[in-house]
């Protein structure tokens, strides 16, 4: 898709951000490929190379599955000016969020050799309280998870005349550098709109 982008309107396109965007897009593949071999190597093996964690939440109707990086854009560019290269291995977290028997369960897993970069920030998912977990939540969903879908009584809710926000959210984290930061927004909460539109009239214009 970018590099039909690229090749049919490079005016614009053409630009630092969105190369940086569509090198990121392709450091992720190859990093797919690695975990598709580490899982099959699992599956084959029982090697055990992943630890995950489950939490109960209060219940949301929205299902979520994904995984993101750990690194963000600007560490990884530290590394590159650093070292003249990139980084051979990208920390990725695994996180599944789903509604059952009137909760929302959160899964979350990362592969042990990235235990000492992720482990307190992984965890934070479960021992902090539910209010910060559920911005971090609306955070990934907003700017880094892109695989989720709500039920129709939720859409209407939370979503339902805000959906150029969501749009404005996508194009505020190609630019953004720090993934990892979290701003004050929670989906779960009855003024998640008027939020939203006050994040944007900040962040966006």
């Amino acid at each position: 898709m970018f590099d039909c982008l690229l090749k049919q309107e490079p005016a614009k396109f053409n630009n630092l951000h969105f190369l940086e965007h569509v090198k990121k897009e392709k450091l992720g593949l190859g990093d797919l490929k690695f975990t598709e071999s580490e899982i099959w190597n699992d599956l084959e093996n029982g090697t055990e190379s992943y630890v995950f964690e489950k939490r109960e939440m209060t219940e949301i109707d929205l299902c979520l599955s994904a995984f993101y990086n750990y690194d963000t854009s600007e560490e990884m560019n530290v590394y590159r000016n650093r070292h003249g290269k990139d980084m051979e291995r990208v920390a990725e977290i695994f996180i599944n969020i789903f509604p059952y028997k009137n909760q929302s369960v959160l899964l979350k897993g990362y592969h042990k050799k990235d235990e000492n970069k992720v482990k307190g920030y992984f965890y934070s998912f479960f021992k902090e309280s539910e209010k910060k977990v559920q911005r971090k939540l609306t955070n990934l969903m907003l700017f880094q998870c892109e695989t989720w879908v709500v039920s129709d009584k939720l859409f209407t809710r939370k979503i339902k005349g805000i959906e150029g926000l969501f749009a404005d959210a996508v194009s505020f984290s190609i630019q953004n550098l720090n993934e990892r930061r979290n701003f004050d927004l929670n989906s779960y909460k009855d003024d998640f709109k008027s939020s939203l539109e006050h994040w944007n009239k900040i962040y966006v214009g």
